[in-house]
């Protein structure tokens, strides 16, 4: 997966209907690494993109 946008970030965990925190516990990171993501200032790293990919192709249960 491409490095997704913060809107691209967001409309993911509101599109999977979890809140910042129940989706930071999906990612294995804190809840403010969402908040930032989403706000545009931090962007995930290697790890991370993999598990999005995989929830933007499937579902959050597909990681959860």
């Amino acid at each position: 997966m491409r490095q997704p946008g913060p809107a691209e970030l967001r409309a993911l965990r509101e599109r999977e209907g979890v809140s910042e925190a129940v989706f930071a516990r999906c990612l294995d990171v804190l809840p403010q690494t969402v908040i930032a993501w989403e706000a545009g200032l931090a962007q995930p790293g290697p790890k991370t993109l993999r598990l999005l990919a995989a929830i933007d192709a499937r579902s959050l249960s597909a990681v959860a």
